[in-house]
């Protein structure tokens, strides 16, 4: 599998928002090493876009085109008092990104898994999972709260999360 990445043009295939060049680079800067293997780490960065796209329904604005494989680019976007173009690709969505490539990297599995117990919030290290327990079946959804502290600003409702309240 190819990284394919968007640049804010709508490129067609893509797989997620940042290059292992500047994934390496971000990841360098913190102290963390990914890995050497482009094959590896092509793998961890797509499941990673797939993680910050899940986040999809709190995400201010929409999507530019109906077309698009990801969540971003955007209209409608903004930050701190400044619009975010339709052809950009925020920077703290790319660090996410990278943020949730390392907790990939240091073992957790950020898919939802369905019909989990009905425990409404565990917390190990920086990972924190939440159950939805308001019906018969719950969906456990991981949380990385590094991920969601740079993406807040990209949420609706004035950057606060919305979760369920038990």
């Amino acid at each position: 599998m190819a990284l394919v990445v968007e640049d804010g043009s709508i490129v067609e295939s893509a797989n997620s928002y940042i290059s292992l060049l500047d994934a390496r680079a971000y990841a360098t800067d913190r102290g963390v090493t990914l890995s050497a293997v482009d094959a590896d780490l092509t793998a961890i960065l797509v499941k990673a876009a797939d993680y910050v796209d899940s986040f999809r329904a709190q995400y201010s604005g929409t999507k530019v085109s109906g077309d698009q494989t990801m969540q971003w680019p955007r209209t409608g976007v903004t930050v701190e008092g400044f619009t975010i173009e339709s052809t950009t690709i925020p920077a703290l969505l790319r660090a996410a990104q990278v943020e949730a490539a390392i907790a990939i990297t240091n073992g957790a599995d950020l898919r939802p898994v369905g019909n989990a117990a009905p425990v409404y919030m565990e917390k190990v290290g920086p990972l924190e999972t939440r159950y939805d327990t308001r019906g018969g079946r719950s969906t456990l959804v991981p949380r990385v709260t590094a991920v969601e502290s740079l993406l807040r600003p990209l949420f609706k409702f004035g950057g606060t999360m919305r979760t369920a309240r038990a």
